[in-house]
């Protein structure tokens, strides 16, 4: 009889035991895929984009997609002020030059311009790679330790602004008949804008650069620990100053060159 009831006990003890085991050991598989690097990662880069882009994982290659119509993500704003001087050459009579019917405007355009990122046409990809030599239990209570190799196409201009644009007649007293006419002015202003993607190209480089500068910095704050090297390889953006421009109002000058010299004396 009390071997019988000692047998039951071992057998009953034997069944809990390997219960006890058995939660264990699946506790310790959730807290393994809890703990692995490549899922952290994941929902770090999905918080990163934010809702403006579609987040895809399958086998070690994470996709960011953009899908609205501007992602404000590390953008970078700056003003400029572009100025340059318009001439239009004088008449010609039977092949010689008329006197006096030249015309010169002297030009400003301030403007804003604004850099980002465009992920509609060239996704952002994230290439993880396990890094060798972990132990199981290293893995196990470390997680997952991987290396990230992050291609990704350099900002561009997003948007130009046109604050105040300026043409001002640089007609002296004596060609004060040749004056600017309205449609010399909207003339320039067409020239000016197309001037100003030029100058854009030239000035607004260093938003560009501030734009790249802030999503590799915020991309390497957010990656989680398991993340050892971040390699970033920056893609060529062949659109990078394709812009729209927005606000084309521009304001005629107030006084022209002979007024100037008229309060002058």
């Amino acid at each position: 009889m009390l071997s019988s009831m000692a047998f039951a006990v071992l057998v009953l003890g034997a069944v809990f035991g390997l219960g006890l085991v058995s939660v264990c050991i699946v506790m310790l598989l959730g807290y393994a895929i809890v703990k692995d690097g490549s899922r952290a990662a994941y929902n770090a880069v999905g918080r990163f984009f934010g809702s403006g882009c579609k987040v895809t994982m399958g086998e070690g290659v994470m996709t960011v997609r953009q899908i609205v119509p501007v992602l404000e993500l590390a953008t970078a704003m700056g003003e400029f002020e572009h100025r340059f001087d318009w001439k239009r050459e004088s008449l010609q009579l039977l092949g010689v030059p008329v006197p006096f019917s030249s015309k010169e405007a002297e030009c400003s355009h301030v403007y804003i311009a604004k850099s980002g990122f465009d992920l509609r046409d060239q996704a952002c990809v994230f290439r993880f790679s396990p890094v060798g030599g972990v132990s199981f239990l290293a893995r196990l209570f470390g997680g997952n330790r991987l290396d990230v190799h992050v291609s990704i196409p350099k900002p561009r201009i997003l948007s130009v602004e046109s604050l105040v644009m300026r043409i001002e007649d640089r007609s002296g007293w004596i060609e004060f008949w040749n004056a600017l006419s309205e449609e010399d002015r909207h003339g320039i202003a067409s020239e000016m804008f197309s001037r100003s993607r030029g100058h854009i190209a030239k000035s607004g480089k260093c938003l560009l650069i501030e734009a790249q500068q802030r999503l590799e910095s915020g991309l390497r704050t957010v990656l989680p620990a398991a993340v050892g090297a971040v390699d970033i390889e920056w893609l060529e953006n062949p659109r990078a100053f394709e812009f729209e421009y927005s606000g084309e109002n521009w304001e005629l000058p107030v006084k022209n060159h002979s007024e100037e010299l008229a309060n002058e004396e």
